[in-house]
């Protein structure tokens, strides 16, 4: 029943108790009749009025928790939407603060300087050599070969982790949270589904990030050397994803 009904059926029965109640009062006739009638129309009113004022407590109680739930929906979005602009804006502050790499200067080669050539001595004339025995030198026992000292063992190069910020959508946290699982290269990334990736960072207390779907392909790209194909498919993405 409608709220306005139940008014109307309220608003009757309280006019017919009030009536019935009146002529109980000012008529010589005591019918208990119509007190008991008075009585039972202006429960009824009573009823009524306290139904319909429940029903108001709850619809207004359902409109409040409503306005709550859209509340909290509105700023989950506005805080997603705000996580996003962040990732991407220190995605872009990243590769804007990159440094190129400086231009090898080529030295130009020293002029060669031209050799005069040498002047021509003159004969020397051989000395007469006397007729004299050769002393006969023993020749030195030869000393043993020294032994070769061992080469050195071969540098072994640090496994550097890469700079995952330039994947769009993983920001300086995200980054933190994959090298400390393991995940440090684009290669690594490149290897990992969605679900995989999103289990390490729900595994670090973070939630799901909305652009996660594209980090395997963009962190492929990013791992090939392909740094135009990887800019031209993150400028078709919106925060990260597709």
């Amino acid at each position: 029943m409608a709220q306005e009904g139940k008014g109307f059926a309220a608003t009757v029965a309280l006019v017919i108790g009030l009536t019935l109640g009146t002529n109980y009062m000012v008529t010589e006739n005591k019918d208990n009749n119509w007190l008991m009638w008075a009585i039972i129309f202006l429960v009824l009113a009573a009823a009524l009025w306290i139904w319909m004022q429940r029903e108001s407590k709850s619809a207004d109680e359902n409109e409040a928790a409503r306005r709550a739930d859209e509340a909290t929906d509105a700023i989950r979005k506005t805080e997603e939407q705000i996580e996003r602009l962040t990732a991407k804006t220190e995605a872009n502050l990243t590769r804007k603060a990159a440094p190129e790499p400086a231009a090898k200067v080529v030295e130009a080669p020293e002029p060669i300087e031209k050799v005069e050539p040498a002047e021509e001595t003159p004969p020397v004339e051989e000395a007469p050599v006397p007729d004299v025995e050769a002393e006969v030198v023993p020749e030195p026992e030869p000393e043993p070969a020294p032994t070769p000292a061992p080469a050195p063992a071969p540098a072994v190069a640090s496994d550097e982790p890469d700079d995952l910020t330039k994947v769009e959508g993983i920001g300086p946290k995200y980054n933190d949270t994959l090298i400390a699982a393991g995940v440090s290269t684009f290669a690594a990334i490149a290897e990992l589904s969605e679900e995989q990736l999103v289990k390490i960072i729900r595994d670090a207390g973070m939630r799901k990030p909305p652009s996660v779907g594209s980090w395997a392909q963009q962190a492929k790209l990013a791992a090939e050397g392909k740094w135009d194909e990887l800019e031209e498919l993150q400028n078709n993405l919106t925060a990260g994803r597709k």
